[in-house]
């Protein structure tokens, strides 16, 4: 606040010594060029008056419309000491103030500038996710669907829990027969080493061929040779 102040008053004296000698040179002029002048000068205390106000307001559009005005009013008086090829205290003073001036504005678009852009960095950055979706509104049901809805539950339920207490009730008898599996394999998987046949007296291996011949009823196993022979069995050839 007490920057834009100080500028609003540095700016008002320079116009006014801009405006005092723009007002000399357009004084010693005559003709239609001072009409001409004359008219220029109106505009330009215009212009000048209404972009005050504005700065005032604290408004960027002021300065910018003060440092166009200023920038036409010095290449309006070289073109008028081009023409009248005088150039005094009255053209001097209207350049410098005038160059003066402009500075006041390049400093004060600057300021205002910079305030704009730490303005939208101070901003909070919102998230937005593009696939983000509303989550849907469903519909109203109504109590007939409601206690509809409520009893394919309760039997969804029900089952669930005649399934339970059935896989209960198995699970003994699957135990059971898990282990009469066992006791199957563990008899296949352990073989008698030797097998005696009851008609020809002789005892062969379990891998022997003559052993797969015999009939079952006449089978005689042993798991040893010495018990064989004890039982009176001679050993067959394939019996090393």
């Amino acid at each position: 606040m007490e920057k834009s102040s100080i500028s609003f008053i540095a700016m008002s004296l320079a116009l006014l010594f801009v405006l005092v000698g723009f007002i000399i040179i357009v004084f010693d002029l005559s003709g239609l060029m001072f009409v001409f002048e004359l008219i220029l000068l109106l505009i330009f205390i215009f212009l000048s008056a209404f972009a005050m106000l504005t700065v005032h307001s604290n408004e960027k559009r002021g300065w910018t419309t003060l440092g166009a005005t200023l920038v036409l009013l010095i290449l309006d008086t070289f073109f008028l000491f081009l023409l009248t090829g005088l150039f005094g205290t009255a053209h001097i003073t209207t350049i410098v103030f005038s160059f003066i001036a402009l500075f006041i504005v390049f400093i004060n678009l600057r300021i205002a500038r910079d305030d704009e852009s730490e303005a939208v960095d101070d901003e909070p950055v919102k998230e937005y996710y593009p696939y983000a979706e509303k989550p849907e509104e469903k519909p109203e049901i109504s109590k007939d669907e409601l206690k509809q809805e409520i009893k394919e539950e309760v039997k969804e339920e029900v089952k669930e829990e005649i399934k339970k207490e059935m896989e209960e009730e198995k699970a003994p008898e699957k135990a059971e027969v898990k282990k009469a599996e066992i006791r199957i394999k563990s008899r296949k998987t352990v073989m008698p080493k030797f097998v005696a046949s009851a008609e020809t007296k002789k005892f062969h291996t379990s891998k022997c061929g003559w052993a797969r011949l015999m009939k079952r009823k006449n089978k005689i196993f042993f798991n040893s040779r010495k018990r064989a022979q004890k039982a009176g069995f001679k050993a067959h050839e394939c019996v090393k």
